[in-house]
C-alpha cells in the first residue's frame, strides 16, 4: 500500500519486509495515498553506513480514491517564447501528494472547491475531470457540502422520498 506524502514522495510496506521502502516524487507513477501497487526496490548502505531502501512503482494494481476534492487552481507553463495555462486540483487531503490536472473545468473557476472523477494512464501525474462543483473555497456552504460529498452522505432527494420523510416527520 503506497502512503504518499503532501510533497509527492511516498513509501510502501511490503508484505516481505519490516522496513518502510522510500519512493521519490519522480517514481510514483502517479501513485496516490491508500493505492495498491507492485513496486521494485533494492537495498544499499548511503555514506553514513545505514542500510536503505528504494525503489519505484512500477504498476497500480488498485486505485483506492476513484474521486478527489480539492480547490481548483491554475499554472502557466512556459515552452519558448509560448506560455500555457493548466488547470489543477489542490487535494483537500494533503497525503494525496500529487496534483491531478484538469481536463475539463465544467464551469469552475479559480477558487472553487470541487470533486473530480481521477483518471491515469499510466504516466506519473494522473488527470480528472470535474463533476460537482460546490462553490467559493472559502464559503462555509460549498465546505459542507464537500464533506458530505465525501463522506458519500446524500444531499438530493427524489420528490417520492422527501414525501416519504414529511409523512415520517409528521
Amino acid at each position: 500500500i503506497f502512503s504518499g506524502s503532501k510533497s509527492g514522495y511516498g513509501f510502501v510496506k511490503t508484505e516481505d519486509s519490516d522496513r518502510d521502502i522510500f519512493i521519490p516524487q519522480d517514481k510514483t507513477r502517479g501513485a496516490m495515498d491508500g493505492d495498491l501497487v507492485e513496486i521494485i526496490y533494492h537495498s544499499y548502505i548511503n555514506r553514513e553506513g545505514e542500510s536503505k531502501t528504494e525503489g519505484r512503482v512500477t504498476k497500480i494494481v488498485e486505485a483506492a480514491k476513484r474521486t478527489v476534492i480539492g480547490s481548483l487552481d491554475e499554472e502557466i507553463i512556459r515552452h519558448g517564447r509560448r506560455a500555457f495555462r493548466r488547470y489543477f486540483i489542490k487535494p483537500s487531503d494533503p497525503h494525496l501528494g500529487v496534483l491531478p490536472y484538469v481536463t475539463d473545468r465544467c464551469g469552475a473557476e479559480i477558487g472553487d472547491k470541487v470533486e473530480a472523477v481521477i483518471r491515469r494512464d499510466g504516466t506519473n501525474q494522473p488527470y480528472c475531470e470535474i463533476i460537482r462543483v460546490f462553490g467559493r473555497e472559502d464559503s462555509r456552504e460549498a465546505n459542507y457540502l464537500a464533506i458530505l460529498s465525501e463522506c458519500t452522505i446524500p444531499t438530493e432527494f427524489t420528490d417520492e422520498e422527501l414525501a416519504g420523510a414529511e409523512r415520517l416527520a409528521q
